[in-house]
């Protein structure tokens, strides 16, 4: 596995949270022209890379495969959270930031880190291994996580069935749907859901940027929680999980992709649903931002520790 490979798709994202970040700075991307941008990005492109992922699957695996990923990610999406409470607990934050501490933890960045990563070290099957994952963690983020990002809050979330017909879970069902009914689509909309899709990353990373713009460069790195919250995070809890994942997973390629999916850092998610959800934006971006600066370490020594 090419440590180089992981180092230059985490450069790539710098760079691009790097000119959200110039952006800002210069007014070309304005707090009420982030706003919307929010909205298309957990609306429209969000989901188009969802359903691009099971559209562009090239060998189906067993139904069996299938069954048993999908089981592995809905236990790992229950196991998360508990631990994400047990760091936050540790770590004294403050109610308001309860919630969003325990999202950060349970939802790293799989979709727009995750799956360029996996598929420059892993293969097209590893892809498909993480669209299935990825499956599971958008049907979590668009549940429960809509309620721990708010939790905590001024204006709180209740729980209620329109949380349950957003896009992108509605898009992630959608998605089961399609891979076993085995639904085809012309070649022009498969290609134009990909282009939307492939829209996410880049705009995403762009939108961070946008967010520590705003902030102060010292506002950045002043809050001390994020710092042993990255070690927690970044380091422990993969290098802790890796063990108990080689126990019940047989296939080394998915055993590579759940070690890289816990390894990568804060999901993007966080500070878009942040921003949506009336939470700590700033939090999130600032938490964003120096986790996937740690993980340009903190990914090749799991990796090394593990994988090789």
């Amino acid at each position: 596995m090419s440590i180089s490979i992981v180092l230059n798709q985490l450069i790539t994202l710098f760079i691009l949270m790097a000119l959200g970040f110039f952006l800002y700075r210069i007014h070309m991307m304005p707090k009420e022209f982030n706003k919307q941008l929010t909205k298309l990005l957990l609306n429209v492109t969000m989901p188009a890379l969802i359903i691009n992922s099971v559209l562009t699957v090239e060998e189906k695996a067993s139904g069996k495969t299938v069954l048993f990923i999908l089981l592995l990610a809905i236990v790992l999406y229950l196991i998360l959270p508990v631990l994400g409470a047990l760091i936050a607990r540790l770590l004294f934050v403050p109610k308001k930031q309860f919630g969003l501490y325990v999202f950060m933890t349970v939802f790293s960045n799989v979709g727009f880190m995750g799956f360029p990563l996996i598929n420059a070290l892993l293969g097209n099957e590893a892809v498909f291994y993480t669209a299935l994952f990825n499956i599971i963690f958008n049907l979590s983020a668009y549940s429960y996580g809509i309620l721990l990002v708010n939790y905590g809050t001024e204006e709180p979330v209740k729980p209620n069935l329109r949380l349950l017909l957003s896009p992108g879970i509605l898009l992630s069902l959608l998605a089961i749907v399609i891979y076993f009914v085995d639904i085809p689509f012309p070649a022009s909309v498969t290609e134009a859901i990909g282009s939307v899709g492939s829209l996410t990353t880049p705009l995403a990373m762009l939108l961070i940027g946008a967010s520590l713009g705003s902030m102060n460069l010292k506002e950045v790195f002043s809050d001390w929680r994020v710092y042993p919250y990255t070690l927690l995070k970044q380091f422990v809890l993969p290098l802790c999980m890796f063990p108990l994942l080689k126990m019940f997973i047989r296939d080394e390629l998915l055993l590579g992709v759940a070690l890289i999916m816990l390894s990568v850092p804060v999901a993007n998610t966080a500070v878009l649903f942040a921003t949506e959800y009336q939470a700590d934006e700033k939090l999130a971006a600032r938490t964003v931002f120096i986790t996937t600066l740690s993980s340009l370490i903190s990914i090749p020594i799991v990796i090394m520790l593990c994988l090789t």
